[in-house]
């Protein structure tokens, strides 16, 4: 049994989702596969989603669900999709209930079906798997891409260690302060902990959102909102 917590707006929808798998006349698969990524796809992972199918020629179906809209597809789930192609392990769709332009544009680059679960309880085609074929980025943008996370990434930790080293100076701080004063300077430390958090979450959607079809000047732009860094959201 699983006893993973799973946000309730997700569990909703997975169970919207199966009628609608059942509506389209496929069967749920009760105890979805593993598809493990080969070795030579150089990326480690396995292809499993949070639901599957079969159709009537045994051909299998991997949904991934998004309870919340996106920028783009997320990363993880873009090299998956790429590598569903090159092992021919079933159709992939991300399931949402709305998506807008940039989100088709991206899972259409990483060769992802989309599908819109809607309030009757269907799902409407936006993007058809088979018509997709995933597209590279040319290896410098990728590489410049994959730097931004990781500097991003040691910004976000950075901060956390900055902000750890002064929390614990904080009560030689406050010991001169009246108990006002005091108490509001500490509560000052959830807000910026976490607005870093935060920050670190919006970035990295930024950064998913930066696909084949993304220019120089649109990496130059979340670049400076990295550089700028977690510190930029701190209010005193």
């Amino acid at each position: 049994m699983n006893t993973a917590y799973e946000d309730p707006t997700k569990t909703d929808m997975r169970v919207a989702a199966e009628i609608a798998i059942d509506q389209a006349g496929f069967t749920l698969v009760p105890e979805p596969v593993r598809v493990a990524v080969p070795a030579g796809l150089k990326m480690v992972g396995s292809i499993l989603g949070d639901l599957q199918s079969l159709d009537a020629n045994g051909r299998r179906t991997f949904y991934y669900l998004r309870s919340t809209p996106d920028l783009a597809i997320p990363k993880w789930i873009a090299n998956l999709a790429r590598a569903s192609h090159a092992i021919a392990a079933g159709d992939l769709y991300i399931v949402v209930t709305e998506a807008s332009g940039t989100f088709i544009d991206s899972c259409r680059d990483a060769g992802a079906g989309v599908l819109r679960l809607t309030e009757d309880g269907v799902f409407e085609v936006v993007l058809d798997y088979r018509a997709t074929a995933p597209r590279s980025m040319e290896e410098a943008r990728e590489a410049r891409v994959t730097a931004l996370r990781r500097n991003m990434e040691r910004r976000v930790e950075l901060r956390r260690v900055d902000l750890d080293a002064r929390y614990s100076q904080a009560a030689t701080i406050i010991a001169g302060m009246d108990e006002g004063a005091g108490d509001r300077y500490v509560s000052q430390f959830d807000a910026w902990y976490r607005a870093n958090d935060d920050w670190g979450a919006e970035m990295s959607r930024r950064i998913d959102a930066l696909g084949p079809r993304s220019s120089a000047a649109d990496i130059a732009d979340v670049e400076a909102l990295v550089e700028a860094g977690p510190e930029s959201t701190e209010t005193s």
